[in-house]
């Protein structure tokens, strides 16, 4: 029983119960969401920002060129000193910097060869194209909460930007329509950034500034791990 208590104890510390409850709040939130956005817009609108919503989601998939996962992976890694992480985390942002630009350029393109034929589709395109880069940022200040061990934080993050997604989404579709959606969801990655930015000043934010530059085989290292889990 005692070893039991210390093993709870341990989790609690460790933050493992803040990562799990965000989880399940995360799905909950998820679940509902989902049943009030298909009843708010019309079968059309829904259509519509289905369709937006999957090409978004290729933008996602590719705007941080995997530099996320890395900073998770060799920022978690036992051997790198705090400096070394810190620059790791450095590089990361460039690189998903470059990586939104690219994903910006591509979705703006998009909307010059779409042939779809669905009703403003491509504008709806170009005003999400912006998008991915602040996807870029709350998956990169929550890889850094995550290596500090800052997961009481990290799954704050987490809450606020699916609360704020539902919330404001439902109310935008509610009384705009998609576009209405569109400012709900920007306003949601806005608010996940902003919270995570507190967290994060308070938790390396000046080391990561001012960290050195990696070497060129340390980035080598970095750029084939990424990318390739990109």
């Amino acid at each position: 029983m005692g070893k039991l208590k210390m093993g709870i104890k341990s989790l609690f510390r460790t933050g493992f119960f803040d990562i799990f409850g965000a989880t399940i709040i995360n799905s909950i939130v998820s679940f509902v969401y989902g049943i009030f956005i298909i009843r708010v817009l019309t079968k059309s609108d829904y259509g519509t920002f289905s369709y937006v919503q999957n090409i978004l989601n290729f933008g996602f998939m590719f705007c941080s060129l995997g530099g996320n996962v890395g900073v998770l992976q060799f920022c978690s890694e036992a051997t790198a000193s705090i400096p070394k992480r810190y620059s790791y985390s450095r590089f990361a942002y460039h690189l998903g910097t470059i990586g939104s630009i690219i994903v910006f350029i591509i979705m703006m393109l998009y909307t010059r060869i779409d042939s779809s034929g669905i009703d403003n589709l491509t504008f709806y395109v170009a005003e999400f194209a912006l998008l991915p880069f602040l996807y870029f940022i709350k998956e990169w200040i929550t890889a850094n909460l995550r290596w500090q061990l800052k997961n009481r934080e990290y799954a704050i993050v987490l809450n606020v930007h699916s609360v704020l997604n539902a919330v404001l989404a439902v109310l935008g579709a509610y009384f705009w329509g998609i576009q209405g959606v569109i400012l709900g969801i920007y306003g949601s990655y806005v608010g996940a950034c902003f919270v995570g930015g507190i967290f994060l000043r308070n938790g390396g934010y000046s080391g990561i500034k001012k960290a050195e530059q990696l070497d060129s085989i340390q980035k080598r290292r970095f750029l084939q791990y990424s990318i390739t889990m990109c």
